[in-house]
């Protein structure tokens, strides 16, 4: 969940929670303007801010044993305590609507474009590429739109959307470029793509086998 500790948004996530007690807990704000990862086994949650336990829109995390790195440095902390605000109701919707949709329609639209560009009809009919040609770039295209959605979702990761459905859908994707590739004449590019098909399918079934577990 995105919260505000001053005027930054935090990305608080806890593995488990048992009342006011959280384990494995992980935050990702930004401290003196570097973005900065903090982590602990443990913490505990009280209501209020500091200066008013009765304040309704905030709570204290108090961490223990926490490791704080960022991009040019790195410690350790006995205990370290947070005012977590809650954001605003409105902005509180429209930020999960966008965490969800950014992800998820730019994989779609990327994904949607690799099929159309690599069909025959397009790179023989329209661009009239010799065939061979469109062999050799359908065989490495399932590698490459991986590099992409990989790096694309890391973006958004980083940024703090929600990424987990977009996953899935790239593996999707993976596993309909990999199919092309058996329907080539070529025999290289039926080797890359049962290979690939193989990678992605075994991918896809492990994202989707993961979000079920995950109750999206």
């Amino acid at each position: 969940m995105t919260w505000k500790t001053g005027n930054e948004d935090c990305l608080l996530h806890v593995t488990k929670r048992a009342g006011d007690s959280l384990e494995g807990i992980t935050i990702t704000t930004r401290m003196n303007g570097e973005k900065t990862t903090i982590t602990a086994l443990t913490g505990t949650l009280s209501p209020g801010s500091a200066g008013d336990p009765a304040d309704v829109d905030s709570v204290m995390l108090t961490i223990f044993n926490a490791q704080s790195q960022s991009a040019t440095k790195k410690g350790t902390l006995m205990s370290m305590m947070l005012v977590l605000h809650y954001p605003p109701a409105a902005d509180t919707h429209s930020s999960r609507k966008a965490h969800f949709d950014a992800p998820t329609f730019a994989v779609l639209a990327i994904g949607s474009l690799a099929l159309l560009l690599t069909t025959r009809w397009f790179t023989v009919r329209v661009l009239h590429w010799p065939q061979t040609a469109c062999h050799h770039i359908a065989a490495f295209l399932p590698l490459l739109m991986g590099l992409l959605f990989m790096g694309l979702l890391r973006a958004f990761e980083r940024r703090g959307d929600k990424v987990d459905f977009a996953i899935l859908i790239s593996c999707a994707f993976g596993f309909a470029l990999s199919l092309t590739n058996l329907l080539i004449l070529s025999r290289y590019s039926r080797i890359l793509g049962a290979v690939f098909l193989l990678i992605y399918g075994f991918l896809l079934f492990v994202a989707t086998l993961w979000m079920i577990a995950g109750g999206i």
